[in-house]
């Protein structure tokens, strides 16, 4: 009888490990350990695409967006520069009185690198109307730029003007 419940047990265990592993695709993805507010739908960000040098026109910054099911808007931040050894990158979205308010930073940022990530947002749900979205780093503006948002909405904003 006592073996039984040991085999049991191993048994149980087993399968509690196989269901809870992730399974990985292979990206180099960083999860993220925390995102505020309840504007975000879905979140996730790569680890270092590659190293970026001052200039580099191969590794422009921009943000695509377009609406997707239940009046929500997906964004990718593209080429988002955080430094080399991040820690978790970490982002979070409101929306209020028209403005979509993105805050993305890295939990360490005492690294001497700069690496590219891409990060994904879904946030929502939205109106049929104009909107604002704003890019934050540590409650710093970085970006901005203006959207109609409806249900075909697809674009993409390159990000020219850098306040980091």
């Amino acid at each position: 009888m006592k073996k039984y419940f040991i085999y049991a047990s191993l048994l149980m265990l087993s399968v509690l490990a196989i269901f809870s592993c992730n399974d990985s695709d292979g990206d180099n993805s960083v999860q993220p350990k925390d995102t505020v507010e309840d504007a975000v739908k879905e979140y996730s960000v790569t680890g270092c695409k590659s190293m970026r040098v001052a200039g580099d026109e191969d590794f422009a910054e921009y943000v695509e967006y377009q609406s997707i099911a239940n009046g929500n808007l997906s964004l990718k931040h593209i080429n988002a520069l955080f430094n080399c050894e991040p820690g978790q990158i970490l982002t979070g979205a409101s929306i209020k009185d028209g403005i979509i308010e993105v805050e993305e930073h890295e939990e360490f940022d005492g690294a001497d690198c700069v690496c590219c990530y891409d990060l994904y947002l879904e946030v929502g749900p939205l109106e049929e109307k104009e909107y604002t979205v704003v890019f934050k780093r540590h409650n710093k503006e970085v970006f901005k730029f203006a959207l109609k948002y409806d249900a075909s909405l697809s674009g993409v904003q390159k990000v020219e003007e850098l306040r980091y």
